[in-house]
């Protein structure tokens, strides 16, 4: 997603911005992606 690369330049690598606009860790978004299935 063009928002997770943006967020991954602006915070470290490996993070994203979260809906709620706080930083996450890629794995744990990965995590709750599945669970809202």
């Amino acid at each position: 997603m063009a928002i997770g690369r943006k967020a991954n330049g602006q915070l470290k690598k490996g993070y994203r911005l979260a809906k709620g606009g706080r930083v996450v860790k890629a794995k744990a978004a990965r995590k709750r992606r599945s669970r809202r299935r």
